[in-house]
């Protein structure tokens, strides 16, 4: 009723993009299930590592995990919300700037692109039973999600879960606007390591929780774009 699923195997009829920077090609999707546009990426493995190897150190230091704490900041019912260190985030601006300038080419139509602010990034470690509630982002332009690890065996709940009418497990939703009559208002996507999606703040969102043991990893960020000139 009126859901659009997006898996590891679902992209036919994506219009693909790539965009450029000194150090990587950036491919990328357009999608739009509802009215505002959502954008599909992969992140480059270097990130990945980067971003996997800095969270493992955190994790293992209790002063820096009271440090780099971010949930009072947070509606998630997870185990870890922690800041990406300044440093970390900064190395890769280029990679995300292209990202948010390919958005903004394509859905505002300004082939210059638009400056923009990485206002926060965060990690999240979710685990069995834990989820995030629906909600919203507030302060900014722009949010983000990228999938940085997944528990070892969670393909095969994920491949139960195709068989259910509804599935959800470990998935984000996204919502917008009420069920209609022959319109769209939820995309539920699988997570997918390396995937990296951009989307408006206001569009609403939700984690559900799944089964399987180990950790769900991803990271979020929020971005403010120059809108205007002047």
């Amino acid at each position: 009723m009126g859901q659009i699923m997006v898996g590891n195997e679902q992209n036919e009829g994506l219009s693909t993009v790539h965009e450029k920077t000194e150090k990587f090609e950036i491919p990328f999707m357009l999608i739009r299930p509802f009215g505002p546009f959502i954008v599909k990426s992969r992140l480059p493995q270097e990130l990945i590592d980067d971003y996997n190897e800095e969270l493992e150190k955190i994790i293992k230091d209790k002063n820096l995990v009271k440090e780099f704490d971010w949930s009072p900041q947070l509606v998630g019912k997870v185990k870890h919300e922690l800041r990406v260190p300044d440093n970390l985030r900064e190395k890769y601006d280029g990679y995300f700037q292209a990202l948010v300038d390919a958005y903004v080419k394509q859905v505002v139509e300004d082939p210059k692109g638009r400056p923009f602010k990485l206002q926060t990034a965060w990690f999240v470690r979710q685990f069995p039973g834990e989820f995030n509630p629906l909600h919203l982002h507030t302060y900014c332009t722009l949010s983000s999600v990228g999938y940085l690890k997944l528990p070892k065996n969670i393909d095969k709940e994920f491949k139960q879960e195709l068989e259910s009418r509804r599935p959800a497990r470990g998935h984000i939703e996204f919502v917008y606007g009420v069920p209609q009559d022959l319109n769209s208002h939820s995309l539920m996507i699988e997570p997918v390591i390396g995937d990296f999606y951009i989307f408006p703040r206001y569009l609403l969102h939700t984690v559900y929780p799944f089964r399987t043991p180990g950790e769900r990893r991803s990271f979020s960020m929020n971005v403010s774009v120059k809108m205007e000139e002047g």
